[in-house]
């Protein structure tokens, strides 16, 4: 009797701590062409959210998965209502969308009887709406809104099952679609996830109002609810091509960084990195926005599977001596590491190597690797009882795609491919395919200028460049090998582990801004319009080693400036063990503007910090002139020239040297 009752309570127990894991996962990628809305890579989408569940411990059979047909909204109601009856407290909900979205006529409820939970509700008279299968984007005289899935009826689905799963449980709502700001994706210069013309019957006027009735007061017994957005509810979410294949940008960004955790994080510090990741990939025309209930809560309550320290393989090519990796560009893999093979349950430390092969080819989230020696397996099937470790590390050397605008002349076309022909490292590529990094614009007959995707700047505020005329030939080249150098510049990863800088950078408020411009020093910014700023605080925290830091400025048309940091006349810190300097005493503000819209958008600010003081004339050397010299002798100039040229470099060609990256919106 008494083992009963201890059995009992054991499962009482174990019942009222037990976890279980639910995924929604929602895609619509092939639309009806009735509905006029293009076609997305939405299942790839689908595909890479749950190869991440699978690997974060989320059992199959919980994973629902609504796809184009089955997506439409009836069927998405019925999933959220089963989901809301199947889940308990503690339990962790993951609900993902892919697709098109679209701003809708704020709905009142007395005149769509037949929708289930929508308010007349939005301050600025404007719903957000996921456009599911059959969603049209247009309206069409008696069309009843049914087939888009409006914020109203998400809320509610979302706002019950928090409740439910209780202050232990865990909901993250993933929303890759324009204009998802609040709710809980044409060529430009690729595919856009949403529309920006609105749906509502023609004589609907918004009604805007600073009242907005869906404000949820939630209480103690809710769980923690934390909403991923892949842009404001103004902007367009694009896609972004990865080895030629496509993703949504948020979902890609954020398996990224879930895959890539390599110890418990919490919601906002895998936004930052998601936010981060977007601005790179839209090139700062992308603003990633959150709804967290507390973000410093960790991420699936800290129940996700850290990154492994090996690779598993799941494809072998004896004949031809390669192994296939279920790992890739996702997990940071480049072409040209090491890797080394060693039985699944064996100490590498002790153990030599079974065979040793190097990374030949690369894609999203899978790779190949061609061995030196053969693999020791006797069955084809053993291959799996191994596993990969990177042994070595290299740093790909820089190659740039480019694309021509639309309607680009076949003249054109004909001239700018015969001057890169002898150009290993720049590749013409068709964005349909592949994204670029540049576009030709042909502004006039043979008179081009290079554009920087999304922002459509030209780079570095170049000129029209005829053509016609060799030494405008001999310019454009420079010009591309002089992006060859910027963007090997800005891609840099030196991550020297013995150095540990804590870098804060802390915008100003208007407040602290006015302060500055009222100092005699400071004058100057009294003048300047658009003007933000930073206050900076650094601390060396690298043992007993002084280090020394720089920084840099990278504009929106990638023009590269390095900062003054110091107050002493000195572009750089010297910084012994332990020592902390803010604004307040050593360190120079950092002011930016933007004063035309060509100086306005995404902003890098790097910071580099090393044992020796870095000779950083090869920046000077890219900020000013075009195509020239390889700067000075020094490690570090030879690494950007090499690697502009397509070299590759081992991961520690520059040790000594850790860079911090900051990425921000500049804007008027």
């Amino acid at each position: 009797m008494k083992n009963l009752v201890f059995c009992l309570f054991v499962f009482c127990i174990c019942s009222v701590y037990s976890q279980t894991k639910y995924a929604l996962l929602i895609g619509v990628g092939n639309y009806p062409e009735e509905g006029g809305w293009p076609d997305l890579s939405s299942k790839n989408d689908i595909d890479l959210v749950q190869q991440m569940l699978l690997e974060q411990s989320f059992d199959k059979s919980r994973i629902e998965i609504l796809f184009d047909k089955t997506a439409t909204v009836t069927n998405v109601l019925k999933s959220f209502e089963s989901l809301l009856n199947k889940v308990q407290k503690g339990d962790i909900v993951y609900i993902h969308y892919s697709g098109h979205g679209q701003q809708i006529a704020d709905l009142d409820k007395t005149d769509y009887p037949k929708l289930s939970f929508i308010e007349k509700d939005e301050s600025d008279g404007w719903d957000e709406a996921l456009a599911l299968y059959n969603a049209p984007m247009e309206y069409f005289n008696g069309y009843n809104f049914s087939e888009h899935l409006i914020d109203d009826q998400i809320d509610y689905y979302v706002s019950n099952i928090d409740k439910k799963i209780g202050e232990k449980g865990h909901l993250v709502f993933v929303l890759d679609a324009c204009h998802t700001g609040t709710a809980t994706r044409g060529n430009e210069p690729t595919k856009k996830r949403g529309s920006s013309d609105k749906c509502s019957p023609p004589n609907y006027r918004p009604v805007k109002s600073m009242d907005n009735k869906n404000q949820e007061t939630r209480n103690a017994s809710t769980g923690v609810t934390s909403v991923f957005s892949g842009c404001k509810d103004d902007e367009v979410n694009f896609e972004t091509k990865v080895e030629g294949k496509g993703y949504g940008s948020l979902t890609y960004s954020i398996v990224q960084a879930i895959t890539n955790l390599k110890s418990e994080a919490s919601y906002s510090k895998v936004f930052d990195i998601v936010y981060g990741n977007l601005l790179i990939i839209s090139d700062g025309r992308q603003n990633a926005q959150s709804k967290f209930d507390n973000p410093d809560d960790l991420f699936f309550g800290g129940k996700t599977v850290p990154k492994p320290d090996y690779f598993t393989l799941y494809k072998y090519d004896a004949s031809n001596k390669i192994v296939y990796l279920k790992a890739g560009k996702m997990n940071e893999i480049s072409v040209g590491d090491s890797m080394s093979f060693y039985p699944l349950n064996s100490n590498t430390k002790n153990t030599i190597a079974s065979a040793k092969g190097i990374v030949s080819k690369l894609k999203g989230t899978t790779c190949e690797v061609t061995l030196i020696d053969f693999l020791p397996v006797r069955k084809i099937s053993e291959f799996a009882s191994y596993k990969a470790i990177r042994h070595h590390e290299v740093m790909s050397g820089q190659s740039l795609k480019l694309a021509f605008i639309k309607g680009t002349s076949n003249e054109t076309i004909k001239l700018v491919k015969n001057i890169v022909k002898d150009q290993k490292n720049i590749k013409i590529v068709d964005e349909a395919i592949d994204l670029p990094n540049y576009y030709i614009r042909e502004q006039s007959p043979q008179n081009v200028i290079i554009e920087i995707p999304f922002s459509g700047n030209p780079l570095r505020q170049m000129r029209n460049l005829n053509l016609t005329k060799k030494s405008e030939c001999d310019t454009l080249l420079k010009f591309l090998k002089d992006a060859l150098k910027i963007d090997y510049f800005i891609n840099l990863s030196l991550t020297d582990k013995l150095i540990d800088l804590n870098v804060k950078l802390i915008k100003m408020n208007d407040s602290t801004l006015n302060s500055y411009k009222s100092k005699p020093k400071y004058q100057d910014l009294n003048d300047i319009k658009n003007l933000i700023g930073f206050d900076v605080e650094l601390q060396n925290l690298s043992g007993d080693a002084t280090i020394f830091v720089h920084a840099v400025h990278i504009s929106n048309n990638k023009i590269i400036q390095e900062l003054k940091l110091s107050q002493r006349d000195n572009n750089f810190l010297e910084m012994y063990a332990g020592q902390k300097l803010d604004t307040k005493k050593y360190i120079e503000p950092i002011f930016l503007s933007c004063t035309e819209n060509i100086d306005c958008g995404f902003d890098r600010i790097y910071f580099f910090a090393s044992y020796e003081k870095m000779d950083f004339s090869v920046v000077e050397e890219l900020s000013k002139s075009l195509g020239g010299t390889r700067g000075g002798d020094d490690a570090f100039a030879k690494l950007i020239s090499d690697g502009s040229e397509g070299i590759n470099h081992d991961i520690d060609a520059e040790s000594g040297v850790r860079i911090y990256k900051f990425e921000f919106n500049v804007t008027p």
